[in-house]
């Protein structure tokens, strides 16, 4: 993965609402084309104030960051991929990484300081749930 000042082959966006509400996560390798496609098309772009670009250094590694993305936060308007999109804030939350599947089940307020951190590190919340589950296990 690649910073938003050093593009890749593809990137993974994710919209923002005022109150950092998270509206949608895309995928392109066109971000900025995309994203005056959807100021066209999309009834939802005003509420769009912020966003986040995470670049990844193959399309494929992209689309698999943007689905996993979808599924884990829950984007109000993504319709593709997205088997949470009405998901409950107890309901678990499923990472994938290296052959390991983690599980968790958080408490509204833990859910949403994961959700912020991720937004104020430009990542995904699988990101930083991974990152934690790699430093433990390196721990031991």
């Amino acid at each position: 993965m690649s910073t938003a000042e050093s593009p890749g082959a593809a990137a993974v966006y994710r919209l923002f609402d005022a109150d950092r509400n998270l509206l949608y996560v895309g995928c392109s390798g066109h971000v900025d084309a995309r994203l005056r496609q959807h100021e066209v098309e999309k009834p939802w772009w005003p509420d769009v104030q912020h966003r986040t670009i995470c670049w990844y250094d193959s399309h494929t590694d992209a689309l698999l960051a943007e689905k996993q993305a979808i599924c884990d936060e829950g984007p109000r308007h993504n319709r593709r991929d997205s088997p949470h999109q009405a998901r409950r804030r107890g309901d678990p939350l499923v990472y994938r990484t290296g052959g390991i599947e983690i599980k968790l089940r958080l408490p509204p307020d833990l859910y949403e300081k994961l959700r912020r951190a991720a937004f104020e590190q430009r990542t995904s919340m699988n990101a930083l749930v991974v990152e934690a589950v790699r430093a433990q296990q390196e721990a031991t």
